[in-house]
């Protein structure tokens, strides 16, 4: 499944990057420099959200691949069945509404185009693909439905912007003390939406891309705060970027598109190198000890062994890797097969992951382990940035990412033993 959303990201990047070298070439009626195909290559090969979603096992990379779809299709070849990729999307996630709001008004507004006979097919094809996500927008909107309002936009519109931009150029692992690695980047990416925008010429597509962007910014603002959610705008941003330093170096200022080029790449690699291990994460799960909890595990307990943890990845690696006679693991997403009676087994562990985002610190829900004695217990993983993030949410947060306790379940083991 990850090599599936790792294709469907490269395909969108890819897709995107062709696009833009298409739209230089007719940008400047000259082929594209090499240089600025050596920066377009960097630009959409480094972009930190892609690195670290583009292989999520969750709807992004899919939805990635169809909006770059619908947008190479339609800038290129438009047709109806362009609008069959877009349909998919709205069916993928409810983000597509937005953008699909974004592309009537570039579309009837801006480029004012209205062909009935195109347009009675394309919204035809679209609303038949849609259907699927159409229905359940309509279902959740029903009373008596829980909607994802209620904790989807739990955010004040600063912090949700401030989270967001934090997220989405800096990947999902830099932290907030390390914030200052991703202002290079915003602050090119600013200069290149403002640069790139062709007020002269309203239709061009290059200000379709600059639309799509705006949806991102007001779900901010109404306390939405999920940067990942926006990872289609990553090929998106990484064109508008190469746009911009085609530009400066078509008009000559070749040392200028060099240097900005060299300042986003630097921003760009100092996110991307925090992605597999960092002391002060953006998203603590991103970066949990894992290889170290296994290593742990393995080494201290016996067959029987119960394994009881409070998150689905390490759930998930324990019961590929515990496989001796008798050995039990019960977490998220494996329903209990087994006992969860510890003075059956000649081991328990626990493998506990404090959540960041509960109001009040909560202990491991293993009532039938807390009376007992462990003979190991340990912390594993730190986030430096802890007491910082505690101060700015309110909740408090643990310095350590992992809390792993073994039991030894002697024969005749008693709670308080």
């Amino acid at each position: 499944m990850r090599a599936a959303s790792c294709l469907f990201m490269a395909a969108a990047l890819m897709l995107i990057h062709g696009w833009t070298l298409t739209v230089l070439e007719r940008r400047h009626q000259d082929p594209v420099q090499p240089v600025v195909r050596l920066a377009a290559i960097l630009l959409f090969g480094l972009n930190a959200l892609a690195i670290s979603q583009g292989d999520a096992i969750r709807w992004y990379p899919l939805f990635s691949l169809l909006m770059a779809l619908f947008l190479v299709f339609y800038l290129t070849r438009p047709s109806p069945a362009c609008a069959i990729p877009f349909g998919l999307a709205v069916s993928t996630n409810f983000l597509a509404l937005p953008l699909a709001a974004c592309f009537c008004l570039w579309r009837y507004l801006i480029e004012r185009r209205l062909e009935w006979k195109f347009d009675l097919r394309f919204w035809a094809l679209f609303g038949f693909f849609a259907l699927p996500g159409l229905i359940t927008a309509a279902t959740l909107a029903l009373p008596g439905f829980h909607t994802p309002h209620a904790t989807q936009f739990d955010y004040g519109p600063v912090q949700a912007l401030l989270n967001n931009a934090l997220g989405f150029f800096g990947g999902n692992s830099l932290g907030i003390t390390e914030a200052w690695v991703t202002v290079p980047i915003i602050l090119i990416s600013g200069a290149a939406m403002w640069t790139v925008a062709d007020r002269a010429t309203a239709a061009n597509p290059l200000n379709l891309l600059l639309l799509l962007c705006i949806p991102p910014v007001l779900m901010s603002l109404g306390g939405f705060s999920k940067p990942r959610s926006f990872l289609y705008l990553a090929p998106i941003l990484s064109s508008l970027l190469t746009v911009f330093v085609a530009d400066l170096a078509a008009r000559a200022k070749l040392s200028q598109a060099i240097a900005l080029t060299t300042l986003a790449l630097c921003s760009l690699v100092g996110a991307v190198a925090s992605l597999r291990f960092n002391e002060r994460p953006y998203k603590r799960n991103v970066v949990l000890p894992l290889a170290e909890m296994l290593d742990l595990v393995r080494l201290n307990s016996k067959s029987p062994a119960l394994v009881l943890t409070n998150e689905a990845v390490s759930a998930w690696l324990l019961h590929r890797t515990l496989t001796g006679p008798g050995d039990c693991i019960i977490g998220p997403g494996r329903p209990p097969a087994c006992s969860n009676d510890p003075e059956r087994y000649s081991t328990v562990v626990s493998v506990y992951v404090p959540k960041a985002n509960q109001r009040k610190p909560t202990r491991p829900p293993w009532p039938t382990i807390e009376d007992y004695s462990p003979t190991i217990s340990v912390h594993l993983g730190r986030d430096l940035d802890a007491a910082l993030k505690s101060r700015l949410t309110g909740h408090p947060i643990p310095e350590h990412l992992m809390e792993l306790k073994v039991y030894r379940m002697t024969p005749g083991s008693e709670p308080g033993h």
